[in-house]
């Protein structure tokens, strides 16, 4: 009987996951995001959120009256099949393509505008101000679209030469 009692202990103990959760990658990620996306030479600001499944990135681009305005924008984080990771001059780029499903009440709601449910891709850049997070981003995307039910595969661009 002790015996039983303590395979179940230690099975039960075994079993305990010490791996992040949805909402710890959720804020890591827009924190770190948020954090680093001033890029030098932008007049383009942006803000990275993630609310009811969806992440959203809202720009704003600044300068004279006709060139002053906000956009949002967002994908469905389930439905995310593709991450890009690009390296530029001055900053990295994380590509997030959705192929079907990419639209949502949820995003409607925050968009304020009714889209067509057509593949996307929503571009999430980066300054360089930390190079670990070339590949600690990449693999937090990763995760929390696995931990909604995805399934996405990493591609990351190489130059040639």
């Amino acid at each position: 009987m002790l015996k039983n009692i303590y395979c179940i202990l230690l099975f039960a103990i075994s079993s305990i996951s010490f791996g992040q959760t949805k909402e710890e990658t959720s804020n890591w990620l827009t924190t770190k995001l948020n954090q680093h996306s001033s890029i030098v030479g932008s007049s383009e600001e942006n803000y990275f959120f993630i609310k009811n499944g969806n992440i959203f990135k809202k720009s704003h681009l600044g300068g004279n009256e006709r060139m002053n305005f906000t956009t949002i924008f967002g994908l469905p984080i389930k439905y995310i099949t593709e991450i890009t990771v690009s390296i530029n001059p001055d900053s990295y780029t994380f590509n997030l393509y959705c192929g079907k499903n990419c639209i949502s009440k949820s995003i409607d709601n925050i968009v304020g505008e009714i889209e067509q449910d057509t593949p996307k891709n929503l571009g999430l850049e980066i300054n360089k101000k930390d190079i670990t997070l070339i590949k600690r981003i990449p693999k937090a995307l990763l995760f929390l679209v696995k931990s909604y039910g995805g399934n996405a595969k990493l591609i990351i661009d190489k130059e040639p030469f």
